[in-house]
């Protein structure tokens, strides 16, 4: 998508604060988030990025029933982003490790 839309994104990268081309050689999901995502959503860095799109801050919230599937091979969201102990402790809540 950065590659297909390289001319627009260059174009707007100071107005918008990321850096397209750090963009391009990111090698990790993380690496990308630190120079496309979090800039462009108003974040610091990547770790406040991280903690205000985590739902384990809101899991507690939850007042109607809801079941989380989620796979342990997830390449993206690997096992120690599973918020267990948030899910475990709210009786709306229930986790399917597939």
């Amino acid at each position: 998508i950065v590659l297909a839309n390289y001319d627009i994104l260059k174009e707007h990268e100071e107005e918008m604060g990321f850096d397209v081309d750090a963009a391009l050689s990111a090698r990790f999901v993380q690496e990308f988030d630190t120079v496309i995502l979090a800039p462009v959503n108003g974040y610091s860095d990547v770790n406040e990025f991280y903690k205000a799109s985590s739902c384990k801050y809101v899991i507690k919230d939850i007042a109607i029933p809801t079941l989380f599937i989620h796979s342990m091979d997830d390449p993206v969201c690997i096992e120690e982003c599973i918020p267990y102990e948030e899910i475990k402790q709210n009786e709306n809540c229930m986790m399917i490790l597939t």
